[in-house]
Protein backbone atom coordinates (compact mmCIF):
# COMPACT_ATOMS: atom_id res chain seq x y z
CA UNK A 1 0.00 0.00 0.00
CA UNK A 2 2.73 2.42 0.75
CA UNK A 3 4.68 1.87 -2.47
CA UNK A 4 1.80 2.46 -3.91
CA UNK A 5 0.78 5.74 -2.56
CA UNK A 6 5.01 6.93 -3.27
CA UNK A 7 4.26 5.70 -6.40
CA UNK A 8 1.36 8.00 -7.42
CA UNK A 9 3.08 10.80 -5.81
CA UNK A 10 6.24 10.58 -7.78
CA UNK A 11 4.20 10.50 -11.01
CA UNK A 12 2.23 13.49 -9.83
CA UNK A 13 5.58 15.44 -9.08
CA UNK A 14 7.04 14.76 -12.69
CA UNK A 15 3.72 15.27 -14.42
CA UNK A 16 3.91 18.55 -12.25
CA UNK A 17 7.62 19.10 -13.33
CA UNK A 18 6.98 18.34 -17.29
CA UNK A 19 3.98 20.80 -16.92
CA UNK A 20 6.37 23.22 -15.64
CA UNK A 21 8.88 22.52 -18.13
CA UNK A 22 6.32 23.26 -20.57
CA UNK A 23 5.41 26.66 -19.72
CA UNK A 24 9.10 27.80 -19.91
CA UNK A 25 10.72 29.35 -22.91
CA UNK A 26 13.16 27.56 -24.79
CA UNK A 27 16.33 29.89 -23.45
CA UNK A 28 15.75 28.44 -19.82
CA UNK A 29 15.39 24.98 -20.57
CA UNK A 30 18.17 24.24 -22.34
CA UNK A 31 19.39 20.81 -22.58
CA UNK A 32 19.16 18.28 -20.25
CA UNK A 33 19.14 19.38 -16.66
CA UNK A 34 17.59 17.62 -13.04
CA UNK A 35 14.46 18.97 -11.75
CA UNK A 36 16.00 21.10 -9.29
CA UNK A 37 17.98 23.10 -11.97
CA UNK A 38 14.96 23.69 -13.92
CA UNK A 39 13.20 24.95 -10.46
CA UNK A 40 15.68 27.26 -10.28
CA UNK A 41 15.24 28.62 -13.86
CA UNK A 42 11.80 28.93 -13.25
CA UNK A 43 12.34 30.54 -10.70
CA UNK A 44 14.47 32.73 -12.60
CA UNK A 45 12.16 33.34 -15.13
CA UNK A 46 9.04 33.95 -12.62
CA UNK A 47 11.71 37.27 -11.20
CA UNK A 48 12.56 37.92 -15.11
CA UNK A 49 8.94 38.18 -15.81
CA UNK A 50 8.04 40.19 -12.94
CA UNK A 51 10.94 43.05 -13.77
CA UNK A 52 9.46 43.21 -16.86
CA UNK A 53 5.71 43.31 -15.75
CA UNK A 54 6.91 46.37 -13.17
CA UNK A 55 8.62 48.18 -16.06
CA UNK A 56 5.36 48.17 -18.54
CA UNK A 57 3.52 49.52 -15.87
CA UNK A 58 5.68 52.56 -15.00
CA UNK A 59 6.04 53.22 -18.76
CA UNK A 60 2.02 52.80 -18.77
CA UNK A 61 2.33 55.09 -16.06
CA UNK A 62 3.89 57.51 -18.07
CA UNK A 63 1.78 57.14 -20.99
CA UNK A 64 -1.32 58.04 -18.75
CA UNK A 65 0.24 61.08 -17.19
CA UNK A 66 1.27 62.46 -20.78
CA UNK A 67 -2.41 61.61 -22.17
CA UNK A 68 -4.07 63.38 -19.13
CA UNK A 69 -1.71 66.63 -19.66
CA UNK A 70 -2.47 66.27 -23.40
CA UNK A 71 -6.09 66.04 -22.69
CA UNK A 72 -5.78 69.16 -20.10
CA UNK A 73 -4.61 70.83 -23.09
CA UNK A 74 -0.94 71.17 -21.95
CA UNK A 75 2.28 70.08 -24.14
CA UNK A 76 2.34 66.59 -23.34
CA UNK A 77 4.73 64.27 -23.27
CA UNK A 78 6.89 65.96 -20.58
CA UNK A 79 6.83 62.92 -18.60
CA UNK A 80 8.01 60.71 -20.78
CA UNK A 81 11.10 63.26 -21.08
CA UNK A 82 11.74 63.24 -17.78
CA UNK A 83 11.78 59.27 -17.32
CA UNK A 84 14.49 59.73 -20.10
CA UNK A 85 12.26 58.19 -23.47
CA UNK A 86 12.99 61.36 -25.22
CA UNK A 87 16.54 62.66 -25.73
CA UNK A 88 15.87 65.83 -27.77
CA UNK A 89 12.14 67.23 -27.28
CA UNK A 90 10.92 69.57 -29.54
CA UNK A 91 6.97 70.34 -28.89
CA UNK A 92 4.63 72.21 -30.97
CA UNK A 93 1.70 72.65 -28.73
CA UNK A 94 -1.40 74.01 -29.92
CA UNK A 95 -4.81 73.97 -28.59
CA UNK A 96 -6.05 70.67 -30.40
CA UNK A 97 -2.71 69.06 -31.64
CA UNK A 98 0.63 68.75 -31.43
CA UNK A 99 4.23 67.23 -32.81
CA UNK A 100 7.32 65.91 -31.07
CA UNK A 101 10.26 64.53 -33.19
CA UNK A 102 13.42 63.74 -31.55
CA UNK A 103 16.52 61.59 -32.23
CA UNK A 104 16.51 57.37 -31.20
CA UNK A 105 18.53 54.95 -31.95
CA UNK A 106 18.63 54.45 -35.67
CA UNK A 107 16.68 57.30 -36.83
CA UNK A 108 13.70 59.68 -35.36
CA UNK A 109 10.94 58.91 -33.05
CA UNK A 110 7.66 61.06 -33.98
CA UNK A 111 5.18 61.46 -31.38
CA UNK A 112 2.23 62.99 -32.36
CA UNK A 113 -0.92 64.23 -30.43
CA UNK A 114 -4.42 64.68 -32.19
CA UNK A 115 -7.98 66.14 -31.26
CA UNK A 116 -10.11 66.50 -34.84
CA UNK A 117 -12.43 68.50 -32.71
CA UNK A 118 -14.84 68.07 -35.69
CA UNK A 119 -12.35 68.98 -38.22
CA UNK A 120 -12.41 65.00 -39.44
CA UNK A 121 -10.00 62.25 -39.33
CA UNK A 122 -6.58 62.40 -38.99
CA UNK A 123 -4.36 62.21 -42.08
CA UNK A 124 -1.67 59.40 -41.07
CA UNK A 125 -1.24 58.57 -44.48
CA UNK A 126 -0.24 62.07 -45.59
CA UNK A 127 2.26 62.40 -42.50
CA UNK A 128 3.78 58.99 -43.67
CA UNK A 129 3.53 59.80 -47.45
CA UNK A 130 5.69 62.80 -45.81
CA UNK A 131 8.51 60.57 -44.05
CA UNK A 132 8.82 58.42 -46.69
CA UNK A 133 9.30 61.24 -49.13
CA UNK A 134 11.79 62.89 -46.30
CA UNK A 135 14.03 59.78 -46.86
CA UNK A 136 12.53 58.35 -43.56
CA UNK A 137 11.74 54.20 -43.52
CA UNK A 138 8.65 53.63 -40.91
CA UNK A 139 9.80 50.74 -39.23
CA UNK A 140 6.51 50.64 -36.67
CA UNK A 141 3.76 52.68 -36.22
CA UNK A 142 1.70 52.52 -32.59
CA UNK A 143 -1.95 54.21 -31.93
CA UNK A 144 -4.04 54.50 -28.84
CA UNK A 145 -6.98 56.57 -28.47
CA UNK A 146 -6.89 58.23 -25.19
CA UNK A 147 -9.82 61.20 -24.12
CA UNK A 148 -11.01 61.34 -27.18
CA UNK A 149 -7.30 61.87 -28.61
CA UNK A 150 -5.30 60.21 -30.89
CA UNK A 151 -1.74 59.29 -29.97
CA UNK A 152 0.83 57.97 -32.84
CA UNK A 153 4.07 57.01 -32.15
CA UNK A 154 6.12 56.57 -35.29
CA UNK A 155 9.67 55.10 -35.43
CA UNK A 156 11.88 55.41 -38.49
CA UNK A 157 15.13 54.66 -39.45
CA UNK A 158 17.32 57.29 -41.51
CA UNK A 159 20.95 56.47 -43.30
CA UNK A 160 21.91 60.09 -42.67
CA UNK A 161 21.47 61.40 -39.15
CA UNK A 162 23.30 64.13 -39.04
CA UNK A 163 21.49 65.88 -42.12
CA UNK A 164 18.52 65.61 -40.21
CA UNK A 165 16.81 69.00 -39.45
CA UNK A 166 14.54 67.95 -36.24
CA UNK A 167 12.53 71.44 -36.44
CA UNK A 168 12.00 71.91 -40.16
CA UNK A 169 10.36 68.15 -39.96
CA UNK A 170 8.75 68.54 -36.84
CA UNK A 171 6.91 71.93 -38.33
CA UNK A 172 6.30 70.51 -41.89
CA UNK A 173 4.35 67.35 -40.16
CA UNK A 174 2.50 70.28 -37.80
CA UNK A 175 1.80 71.63 -40.93
CA UNK A 176 0.61 68.13 -42.48
CA UNK A 177 -1.68 67.81 -39.21
CA UNK A 178 -3.44 71.23 -39.45
CA UNK A 179 -4.32 70.73 -43.34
Amino acid sequence: MHREIERQRRQEMATLYSSLRSLLPVEYVKGKRSTSDHMHEALNYIKHMQKSIQELGRKRDRLKAAASSTAAGTSGFQDLEKNGSLDKKIVTAGSRSFVSVSRCRNGIEVLISFDGGGRGRFPLSRVLRTLENGGFDVVSCHSSTVDNRLLHRLQSEVSDEEGIDLQALQQKLTDVINL
